[in-house]
C-alpha cells in the first residue's frame, strides 16, 4: 500500500493551504490529507480516472467513502488478479478503513473539483456525461463550506470558460467567504500553483508504473474538520 495525498503537500507552501481552505482547515501535512491505498488504485486517483466520493451526501460527519470511476480508459485494466480485479469492478465499491478515522471532506473536495476541471480541460472523451452526472446528482453534503468562494471560481475557470449554471452552483453550495479578502491577482496565482501541483503530481503518477502491491484497504486518516474559516 502507500500513501496518497489528496491535495499535493507542496501546496501548503507559502500560505497556499490557508488561501484556498482556510485559516481553520487542518494541516496538509497530516494524516487529513492522506489515503492508504493499493499502488494501482492510487496512480488512478492522481490521474484523476476515479474519485472518491461520500456514500451518503446527508451524512455528517461523512464516515463512508466509495469509488466512482470516471474513465472509460481503465474500465478493462487490472488492479488485483481474480474475480473483481478489473477497473470496471472498482466502480461504486465502498472503502473499507482501519479505524474510526477519515479524510478531510474539504480535501476530498478539492481533489472531486480538480478532477472535473482536468478532464474537461484535456476534453477526455466522456467529460460531458460526467459533467452532467455530477451537476444533476450533489456528492457533497450541501451546503458545506469547503472552499472560498473566489477560489472555487478561479480554479474552475482557469483554463477557460465554464459552464455559469454550474460553476455558480458550486460557488454557492460548498463555497465561503470570510474576512479575509483575496485581491484578482491573489487568487488567480493560488490557482496557478493549484493547477501547476496538480500536473506535476499527474507527471509523478504517470512516471511511476509499479502496480504490485497487494493491499487495496484504506485506513489511519485524521477525523474530518469542516469548521467556517
Amino acid at each position: 500500500m502507500i500513501a496518497a495525498h489528496i491535495v499535493p503537500l507542496f501546496l501548503d507552501s507559502d500560505e497556499i493551504g490557508k488561501i484556498l481552505f482556510g485559516s481553520r482547515a487542518p494541516d496538509l501535512r497530516r494524516a487529513g490529507n492522506s489515503l492508504l491505498l493499493r499502488k494501482s488504485i492510487e496512480k488512478w486517483f492522481d490521474t484523476y480516472h476515479i474519485l472518491i466520493v461520500p456514500v451518503n451526501p446527508r451524512e455528517a460527519p461523512i464516515m463512508r467513502w466509495r469509488i466512482d470511476v470516471i474513465s472509460s480508459s481503465i474500465k478493462n485494466a487490472m488492479w488485483a488478479d481474480g474475480p473483481g480485479g478489473l477497473g470496471r469492478d472498482l466502480d461504486g465499491r465502498e472503502l473499507t478503513f482501519c479505524n474510526e478515522n477519515r479524510p478531510v471532506s474539504r480535501f476530498m473536495y478539492f481533489h472531486f473539483l480538480m478532477a472535473l476541471v482536468r478532464i474537461k480541460d484535456v476534453k477526455r472523451h466522456g467529460w460531458q456525461d460526467v459533467w452532467a452526472r455530477y451537476y444533476q446528482q450533489r456528492q457533497f453534503p450541501t451546503p458545506g463550506n469547503y472552499m472560498r468562494q473566489s477560489m472555487l471560481l478561479a480554479l474552475a475557470t482557469h483554463f477557460g470558460t465554464a459552464d455559469v449554471n454550474i460553476v455558480e452552483s458550486w460557488i454557492k453550495d460548498y463555497g465561503f467567504e470570510s474576512p479575509l479578502k483575496l485581491t484578482e491577482e491573489e487568487t488567480q496565482e493560488a490557482a496557478r500553483r493549484a493547477h501547476m501541483a496538480m500536473e506535476q503530481a499527474i507527471a509523478r503518477a504517470d512516471g511511476d508504473r509499479s502496480m504490485t502491491d497487494s493491499n487495496s484497504s484504506i485506513g489511519d486518516e485524521d477525523e474530518d474538520e469542516d469548521e467556517d474559516d
